[in-house]
């Protein structure tokens, strides 16, 4: 078995620090760059992979020629770290038993589908948030796997207010462990119609995922280029919030209906009706949003449902 071993600090040659010493001032610029990166830029990380393991490779070369190792850092030197130390890795010390295995969730109706299964787990989750008022906090709400208009409509109906639930706001983590800001419930007053008057715009809530449309509708709310890079899933949904609350803000007062259509993607999802809570809360504007779902492609033209509004305003 081998297990990681600090081995200590490496003399250098005068050569091989020179080439050293031009290394680690590169690897304090791209430290410097990684710590002021747009969210998804993974330039300076790489470059800072890339540098390091060149640092690694001199040292290592140097060891193994006899380079003499010191316990402290020295002008000339590199610390050292040697991954395939023989003997066994140290296990941290525990006290106490394991915790027992989480019962296992099952949905209501043994016979529903994944679709099903998830949105009802999805509103036990929020549930159990809308109840919590004093002691330990309920785990995060993870809206990943959610079904568009599942997730749209379980977030729709613990956003508006309800007589006895106190407003709060409740954590978000994704299925790949990244943690976005926490979603508001019973935050602000909607209504299920949609209002006779008011600026009328038609949006889809990504571009380039729907062409049939191109020609009905005013424009794409976000750039799917810029929303489909991989990244943390919470960084994605940051991105859309920002850029929601920004396009919000620059509509103006004007009373506005929006139509959205939307497809998958639950950080866009989670990110933009996030955003507009939050928007709402934040000014005294009228607005709602009507989201509509994407069913499928009958002969050639996009199919798509229409959801509850998130209209904050009457007729």
């Amino acid at each position: 078995m081998s297990r990681e071993m600090a081995v200590g600090f490496v003399r250098l040659e005068p050569d091989d620090w020179e080439r050293a010493r031009n290394l680690l001032t590169h690897r304090e610029g791209a430290e410097r760059a990684m710590e002021n990166a747009q969210v998804g830029d993974r330039t300076a990380l790489v470059k800072y992979r890339q540098i390091t393991g060149e640092l690694e490779r001199i040292a290592y070369a140097a060891w193994s020629a006899g380079a003499p190792i010191d316990g402290t850092p020295s002008e000339f030197s590199i610390q050292l770290e040697w991954p395939f130390a023989q003997g066994r890795t140290p296990a941290p010390a525990f006290d106490g038993a394991a915790s027992p295995p989480r019962e296992a969730w099952r949905a209501a109706d043994p016979r529903a589908s994944r679709t099903a299964a998830t949105y009802e787990r999805f509103l036990t989750q929020l549930e159990r948030w809308s109840c919590h008022v004093e002691g330990p906090e309920p785990p995060p709400l993870r809206p990943s796997g959610i079904q568009n208009r599942a997730l749209t409509e379980a977030f729709r109906q613990f956003a508006a207010g309800e007589p006895g639930r106190r407003p709060q706001t409740v954590p978000v983590t994704y299925i790949d462990g990244s943690s976005a800001r926490r979603f508001p419930l019973h935050s602000v007053e909607l209504f299920s119609t949609v209002p006779d008057e008011g600026r009328v715009l038609r949006f889809t809530l990504l571009s380039v995922r729907h062409f049939s449309m191109d020609a009905t509708i005013d424009g794409a709310w976000l750039r799917n280029r810029e929303i489909s890079l991989p990244r943390p899933r919470a960084d994605t949904d940051e991105i859309v919030y920002v850029a929601t609350r920004d396009q919000l803000e620059r509509l103006g007062d004007e009373p506005l209906i929006l139509h959205l259509f939307q497809t998958g993607l639950e950080a866009a999802v989670t990110g933009f009706y996030r955003a507009l809570v939050d928007h709402l809360m934040d000014n005294r504007v009228s607005v709602c949003v009507v989201p509509h779902y994407f069913a499928g492609v009958v002969r050639g033209k996009d199919r798509f449902h229409e959801g509850t509004p998130w209209a904050n305003f009457k007729s």
